[in-house]
């Protein structure tokens, strides 16, 4: 985005009734940032920022809100229906309410769904393999059920573009989802944020709000959740580095864990191993259950970035953090305390230690070819390198956190 571009932005946001979004006195302005060795675009601070300044304001009228326009065909996804909106309202040019607002998205979006079988093959993760089809199996069928006319006679691959740009700057507000103005260019940290987004219902706008001290020229992050890779690539296009939150499934089921520790540790009486084992991450998993339901009912936790999937539904998991998904770490200590003969945690070493092998190559291999990339390596074919680091970097960081916790229990143990 072009300062200009900016500039009429905010003019046409502070038209619209919005205060401090002035162009010469805006309190934010786009700049380029260098992020891992990467130029990329973002906001900065034009002036030193304290906790609580509002930092940009638009008002809803300024949105573009899926579940208010009229859907391209019956059942329409709510991609599909604000992609057609952003190709009918970009056909009507300068008469459009919102050319301020298109003037600023990109003419392309990083997505998988347009990436060539060789770049696919980087990935080397067969549960993101298969998100990677069903995300692009989904963008297909909602560009053949749009009439021609709903998308102004868009190609594919436009429509690809639009829909993944739509998908990333798309945020949830009470069960609405909303494409939001200025605020869509705030980039995402792992680390501490400062700036996060508020609905004022009463004013009828979106603040966004400083939640740390930053300086002038400073960049602006805000969260977009805490959520794994696979969520950023697929939905935003960039996989964060060190992300605590990235995460490998080490088993698609609690079946599936269950039967691969007793077939490996063979307990004394494998039935009621196997029981006890299921009742314990049951119970956890009603609990996930129930917690998800209160925070859904929690003031003010509707209001999120679109994409993602309920931890209760995904498959087992451990976490770069070191976290173990709370269902495996029950059903394992349940098999443990039923005789089971290994302690949990040298469980999850296994485990993390037999799906590190099933890749084809090493972190240090991915390293190398990245080094050594040359013009036949293609953007994203780099990116897809990078995110299969990360989950080599997820199993081996749980192993040698789980190593350290073992060595302190047997420690402890020797010394009682």
């Amino acid at each position: 985005m072009e300062q200009h571009q900016w500039e009429r932005l905010c003019q046409w946001i502070s038209d619209a009734g919005a205060a401090g979004m002035e162009p010469a006195s805006c309190a934010v302005k786009p700049g380029l940032f260098d992020m891992g060795g990467e130029s990329i675009r973002g906001l900065a601070a034009t002036k030193d920022l304290q906790p609580k300044d509002v930092l940009m304001s638009v008002p809803i009228y300024c949105t573009i809100v899926a579940e208010e326009i009229a859907q391209p065909f019956d059942g329409a996804s709510w991609g599909a229906s604000l992609a057609a909106k952003v190709f009918q309202e970009q056909a009507r040019g300068e008469e459009s309410p919102f050319y301020a607002y298109l003037q600023t998205l990109p003419p392309s979006a990083t997505t998988t769904v347009l990436a060539q079988p060789h770049e696919l093959a980087e990935v080397q993760y067969e549960p993101m393999a298969a998100r990677i089809q069903d995300l692009t199996l989904r963008f297909q069928h909602d560009f053949d059920q749009c009439p021609p006319f709903a998308l102004e006679g868009a190609s594919w691959v436009d429509f690809v573009n639009v829909l993944a740009t739509i998908y990333s700057r798309t945020f949830r507000i009470n069960g609405r989802r909303y494409l939001i103005p200025a605020v869509d260019q705030l980039n995402h940290t792992v680390g501490e944020h400062q700036a996060e987004w508020r609905l004022d219902e009463a004013e009828g706008v979106i603040n966004v709000v400083a939640t740390a001290p930053v300086p002038s020229g400073g960049q602006l992050f805000a969260s977009y959740g805490h959520r794994s890779n696979d969520d950023f690539l697929l939905f935003y296009g960039f996989v964060p580095a060190k992300n605590p939150a990235d995460d490998v499934e080490v088993f698609n089921t609690v079946d599936a864990a269950v039967e691969w520790a007793v077939d490996r540790f063979a307990p004394d009486d494998p039935t009621a191993a196997r029981a006890a084992a299921a009742a314990a991450a049951a119970v956890v998993q009603s609990r996930m259950e129930a917690e998800e339901r209160e925070t859904e009912a929690a003031e003010g936790m509707a209001f999120e970035v679109v994409a993602g999937q309920r931890p209760s539904e995904m498959a087992l998991r451990v976490l770069r953090s070191g976290e173990v998904d709370g269902r495996l770490m029950a059903a394992l200590e349940a098999l443990h305390s039923a005789g089971g003969g290994v302690h949990p945690l040298e469980a999850i070493v296994h485990r993390c230690a037999e799906v590190l092998s099933e890749f084809p190559t090493t972190a240090e291999d991915d390293v190398g070819i990245l080094q050594e990339a040359n013009a036949e390596l293609s953007d994203l074919a780099k990116l897809l390198i990078r995110y299969r680091i990360g989950k080599k970097v997820v199993l081996m960081t749980v192993i040698e956190l789980c190593n350290q916790e073992l060595a302190s229990w047997q420690e402890d143990r020797g010394a009682e």
